[in-house]
């Protein structure tokens, strides 16, 4: 089916401790020093087709300037 949220929910929990708790303490083994290791997501690449099949919306085409307002976005929000 459609249910690839099953398939991104161990992603979204690891990035989520990496993130939410300050990183998890991690040994750099060149120098024997501890750090707080974090991860983010910097960029994705999309499938427009495959998500609005997937949110339910109807399927439209994206010229250059769509997928840049689009990205625009996406970038300001985080």
């Amino acid at each position: 089916g459609k249910d690839i949220d099953v398939y991104l929910m161990p992603l979204i929990e690891d990035l989520k401790v990496f993130w939410d708790r300050k990183g998890v303490e991690t040994l750099d083994v060149s120098s024997g020093q501890k750090f707080n290791m974090r991860a983010l997501v910097l960029w994705t690449i999309n499938d427009f087709h495959a998500r609005s099949s997937l949110s339910g919306n109807p399927p439209k085409e994206f010229g250059q300037d769509e997928i840049l307002a689009q990205l625009d976005t996406n970038v300001s929000d985080g």
